[in-house]
């Protein structure tokens, strides 16, 4: 059986990392806010990676059923393996761009249907913390910038309010919550966290242990 890269694993050393590095900054303010944009980034990077391990490690089930690679997916019962496979060969057929159509907490409730496990509780705060992890994402790909004090009708920012500690060199400010306040080391952990947790608990359901789960890298 040849090798493959799982990239769900190195998206999910990177979000760590970002994270720790976000961290690290934080943990040395010397009281005086100011616009760091290293730690932003940290965050910022964090955020991405975190959402992208998210998605890969989803088509990577999906890809390993298609194409029949057992490394990972040998526990499966065969029929489902071939349930799996054949919806992702179906939608490859029918569009190229289909598989990029599904969100990607919709492909965890699709793998579950056809592995026969228990539906997500869309009402969990599990679940609701991972949508809200990849609504941030979507709001820094798409970011507008607003006025200083601009009230949020959304009410994204006080979906935010009580998740995570505020980004310390920008709390006390009256900055914008988003992304000034809310981006920080707190919020780059609590979405490693949430997204690793459902995750873990997908594939714990479907009885699989995936790549990311058990992947050792060398450190600097």
């Amino acid at each position: 059986m040849r090798p493959r890269i799982y990239y769900s694993s190195h998206h999910l050393w990177a979000a760590n990392r970002w994270a720790a590095e976000a961290g690290r900054i934080e943990s040395s303010f010397d009281g005086t806010p100011r616009t760091d944009i290293e730690h932003r980034s940290y965050v910022t990077n964090t955020i991405f990676s975190t959402v992208a391990f998210l998605e890969a490690a989803i088509n990577e089930l999906f890809q390993d059923a298609y194409e029949e690679h057992l490394a990972y997916i040998g526990t499966l019962d065969p029929a489902v393996r071939e349930s799996i496979g054949e919806f992702w060969r179906i939608i490859a057929e029918h569009n190229v761009r289909a598989r990029s159509r599904f969100g990607t907490t919709e492909k965890y409730e699709i793998a579950l249907a056809l592995t026969h496990s228990e539906p997500l509780d869309r009402e969990e705060e599990e679940y609701q913390d991972v949508r809200l992890v990849i609504r941030i994402q979507n709001a820094l790909v798409h970011y507008k910038p607003s006025k200083l004090m601009q009230i949020d009708k959304s009410g994204f920012d006080e979906s935010l309010h009580g998740k995570f500690p505020l980004n310390s060199i920008m709390a006390n400010t009256e900055n914008p919550f988003f992304p000034d306040k809310a981006l920080g080391a707190g919020c780059a952990r609590w979405a490693i966290d949430s997204c690793r947790q459902f995750a873990d608990a997908f594939f714990q359901a479907i009885g699989v242990k995936p790549n990311y789960q058990v992947a050792e890298f060398a450190e600097r």
